[in-house]
């Protein structure tokens, strides 16, 4: 029997209140989102990132991540994204720009249901 989702699930593998290093880099766990139909990424850091440093990755086997969306996130500025899975798998990568961070948080939360749209 499959698992259907009843409720939001914040992913522990791809959140993360952790502090980057100057150009560090923050990699998520791959995870199957074939029961989820949207996911939202909420993101905020005192310093900017690389360019197009959130990288928002989908593969059809956790391996090769062959889509991809990125974005340059301004220093302290939250913003959120939502997306469609448009695979079965799912994970982030943040690359931190050139100042070390004194705060950081990005989280990752899967749907049952479509939510709004990005921002």
């Amino acid at each position: 029997m499959a698992y259907l989702p009843q409720n939001n699930v914040i992913s522990n593998v791809n959140s993360t209140t952790a502090n980057l290093a100057g150009a560090a880099l923050f990699t998520g766990t791959s995870e199957d989102v074939k029961d989820f139909a949207s996911i939202t990424i909420s993101v905020f850091s005192d310093q900017a990132s690389g360019t197009d440093g959130l990288s928002i990755q989908q593969s059809s086997n956790g391996t090769n991540w062959d889509i991809t969306d990125t974005y340059t996130i301004a220093a302290s500025t939250g913003k959120t994204f939502s997306v469609q899975p448009a695979a079965r798998f799912f994970r982030i990568v943040y690359t931190n720009g050139a100042t070390p961070q004194g705060s950081f948080r990005m989280q990752t939360v899967y749907h049952p249901i479509v939510t709004k749209s990005s921002s």
